[in-house]
């Protein structure tokens, strides 16, 4: 609890008398009162200091709090009353949360004892030890639905289907419409990762131009074709005075 700060207060054994407030206990320094409306305007002035002293605690703690949730990708966490106990439920996008040992209903961890572990495994539902929280990935989960418990009753129950297995959370109406939007949110993100097509960019291949023959291998080439009797030599000579002025 916050005191008050080092100051006159009135003496809590005689108003008309001030006593000096050191911050920690009252000390033996007074003095007479103040008037009537200059004591209340202290009161008050103590008063709205606290007031806004506890209000920014408030707001400090509340923006840590967002600024975690933000920081783990957190977009729900709501408390499930089940059995007279109460189970967190987190909702992240890529994943569901909750209490170790609380949400799978006690058929369905039956028969996943008796199959080996063979019904949740093939789900994906895995338990968090250190943090005391099993999660199921979200691209596992198949449908979420929501219930009302009963004819007079005020809870209602949001079930998160994931093949053969049903998780059930019963909580308050509101709670049970925010849990199932946020599923469904984060199962269409899900969805549009996967589905989001890949771009590939075409691979352009360019053809190596061959590289033009010297002048010097063409005059070797023209010998050649003289000696085989396919050229003349004045036609040997016109083409050997072109190439010769390349060289």
């Amino acid at each position: 609890m916050t005191t008050p700060p080092a100051d006159w207060y009135t003496d809590p054994q005689d108003n008309t008398l001030l006593r000096y407030w050191d911050g920690m206990k009252w000390t033996g320094r007074i003095r007479p009162a103040q008037t009537t409306s200059s004591a209340l305007s202290g009161f008050a002035a103590t008063a709205s200091t606290l007031f806004a002293r506890s209000r920014d605690m408030v707001e400090a703690h509340q923006d840590a709090k967002a600024a975690e949730r933000e920081a783990s990708g957190l977009m729900l966490e709501i408390e499930s009353h089940i059995a007279g106990k109460n189970a967190k439920v987190r909702v992240f996008p890529d994943r569901v949360e909750w209490e170790k040992g609380r949400l799978v209903s006690g058929g369905k961890v039956a028969a996943a004892v008796l199959t080996g572990g063979l019904s949740l495994a093939a789900t994906g539902v895995h338990t968090k030890a250190q943090a005391g929280f099993e999660t199921l990935p979200m691209s596992a989960v198949t449908g979420v639905s929501l219930h009302r418990e009963g004819i007079g009753m005020s809870g209602y129950t949001v079930v998160i289907t994931a093949g053969l297995n049903q998780i059930t959370v019963t909580c308050s109406k509101g709670d049970a419409e925010r849990l199932r939007d946020a599923i469904m949110h984060a199962r269409s993100l899900t969805s549009a990762a996967v589905q989001a097509p890949v771009q590939v960019q075409p691979v352009v291949v360019q053809a190596s131009q061959a590289a033009e023959p010297s002048a010097a291998d063409q005059l070797l080439k023209l010998k050649a074709l003289l000696d085989a009797g396919v050229l003349s030599q004045d036609e040997y000579e016109a083409k050997r005075s072109t190439l010769v002025v390349q060289l």
